[in-house]
C-alpha cells in the first residue's frame, strides 16, 4: 500500500521528460531566447557601467539550461560544452551579438553550440 502510494506520489510530482517540438521539429522558443542581440549587449553594458549583473545573470541561467538540455537529448553528448568555461561561452556570445546586433539570442546561442560541439565530452 505504501509503496503504491509513493511511486504514485512519484509519478505526479516529480518533473517528466518531454520533447517540446512538434511532429514537424518545430519549437517555441522562450524569453530570453526571443530577445534580440542589441537587448543582451544592454544587459552586458548595464553590468559593465553600473555593475548591475542581475539581467546578465538572467541570460547565463538561460544559457546554462539549454545547454542541459542539449546534454540530455543529443545522442554521444555528455556535455557541450567540453572545457569550455562559462565566462567563455558567454564572451563568444557577447561577440556574436555585437556583430549581429538584429538576430535573436537564441540565434547567438545556436551559433556558440555549434562552434562547442567538435569540442564536447563524449
Amino acid at each position: 500500500m505504501i509503496k503504491g502510494y509513493i511511486l504514485t506520489m512519484c509519478i505526479l510530482f516529480f518533473p517528466h521528460a518531454a520533447y517540446s517540438s512538434n511532429y514537424e521539429g518545430y519549437f517555441t522558443y522562450l524569453a530570453p531566447g526571443t530577445h534580440s542581440c542589441g537587448k543582451f549587449i544592454g544587459a552586458v553594458n548595464k553590468g559593465n557601467n553600473n555593475k548591475q549583473w542581475a539581467e546578465w545573470n538572467g541570460y547565463l541561467k538561460y544559457t546554462l539550461g539549454y545547454f542541459t538540455g542539449v546534454n540530455k537529448y543529443q545522442s554521444g553528448t555528455m556535455n557541450i560544452t567540453g572545457k569550455t568555461d562559462n565566462e567563455g561561452i558567454m564572451a563568444f556570445i557577447e561577440k556574436y551579438c555585437h556583430e549581429n546586433p538584429l538576430k535573436d539570442y537564441f540565434d547567438a546561442i545556436q551559433a556558440v553550440e555549434s562552434e562547442l560541439y567538435p569540442k564536447r565530452t563524449r
